[in-house]
This record gives structure tokens, sequence and C-alpha cells, in this order.
């Protein structure tokens, strides 16, 4: 995302444009299931009704997440948006091995 704010920072085509920037659309449960993969351990998901109160969880987060979850909402893929301004793309599953591998510090 930082390198894409800097690529369009100066570009007029950016000018008042709407720029996406996804290397891979996935749900969040695939994300989860690489998680564990990546760091052996298995993740247990609990799931709620959408609109079901959780404690902790503010009231706009609440509301944004029952309408994501309520399936309106097509995935993005924008490899178009990259190779306009000159980007390199990381899959999801990469970056969640970068990030989550045994040499990552998280």
């Amino acid at each position: 995302v930082a390198d894409l704010a800097i690529a369009v920072l100066d570009n007029p085509e950016a000018q008042r444009s709407r720029l996406a920037l996804s290397a891979q659309a996935v749900s969040y449960r695939q994300i989860i299931h690489w998680i564990g993969e990546v760091t052996g351990g298995s993740i247990e998901i609990d799931s709620v009704p959408p609109g079901t109160k959780i404690p902790g969880l503010p009231p706009t987060v609440l509301e944004l997440w029952s309408w994501l979850a309520g399936g309106s909402v097509e995935p993005i893929e924008t490899v178009g948006v990259a190779m306009r301004f000159g980007l390199a793309l990381e899959s999801p599953r990469a970056f969640i091995a970068r990030t989550f591998g045994k040499s990552s510090p998280v």
C-alpha cells in the first residue's frame, strides 16, 4: 500500500482516481488455514451470526463486519493497478509465509 501511495503521489494519471490494490482475493478462512500451516499450529475458528455483539468490539466495527459478512461485497483483484503504476504484488500466501515463518520476528 505504501508503494502504491508513493507511485501515485505526483502521477497525474492517478488524480481523482479510485485505486484498489490486491494481489489475489482469498477468504478469511483460507488466510487462517495458511497461518496455521506456516506456524505448525491449528487455529480454531468460532463463528457467530452477523450482528452478534462481541465483547470489546466497537459498534462501528461490528456494523462493518456484519455488512462484509452479508456477502454483498465482491472480491477485488487489481493486478491492472499494479501494472499501471509499476508495482510488484506479493501473494497473500507469500506474505503469510514471510510474516509468520520461522525466521520472522513475529
